[in-house]
């Protein structure tokens, strides 16, 4: 069985973790795998992507079934000029998601919990999707486009497109 770890760095609401997890669960249905909460991970001030994929990879055993994804209440960035949404690491079996450039109210817009939620689980499903060795896709809906900005993340649907789905499906039977 897949187990898909599900990893706080930084302050982020028990709730919002627990939420993310039900939704996870409820979007890959069928397939064989689980999705656990782990326990919060501190974060210094100024993290670099790398940083935090270190702090992961001592999270990860030599269970090859398991892959962690990290939340990360951080503007993480690879230069001063730099930021990213997601980070995966093929080969290591993680990757991690920024949550603070995801919220509305970063860009001096008003709060919106459904909108920030949204673009977590789709960032979340895309990140497992390319852990499990899908590659990106055309359809600008499909969760496996190549997203650039905060537009093309809110108009992706939160699924994947019917060639996506069964390459997912695929994917995890073969682990």
């Amino acid at each position: 069985m897949i187990r898909i770890g599900l990893v706080p760095i930084g302050q982020i609401p028990e709730s919002l973790v627990t939420l993310l997890a039900a939704q996870v669960r409820d979007k890959l249905k069928g397939n064989v795998l689980s999705v656990e909460i782990h326990s919060p991970v501190a974060l210094p001030e100024k993290a670099t992507p790398a940083f935090v994929l270190a702090r992961l990879a001592h999270l990860l055993n030599n269970d090859q079934q398991k892959f962690l994804i990290g939340l990360v209440e951080a503007d993480i960035s690879e230069s001063e000029d730099d930021f990213i949404y997601n980070r995966e690491e093929h080969n290591r079996r993680m990757g991690l998601v920024a949550l603070t450039r995801l919220r509305p109210e970063f860009y001096k817009m008003p709060a919106n919990e459904a909108v920030f939620q949204a673009r977590i689980l789709k960032l979340v499903l895309r990140e497992i999707a390319l852990l499990l060795g899908l590659s990106l896709c055309q359809d600008k809906k499909c969760l496996m486009y190549h997203a650039r900005n905060l537009h093309e993340i809110d108009i992706k649907y939160p699924s994947f497109c019917l060639d996506c789905r069964p390459r997912l499906d695929r994917a995890i039977l073969k682990r």
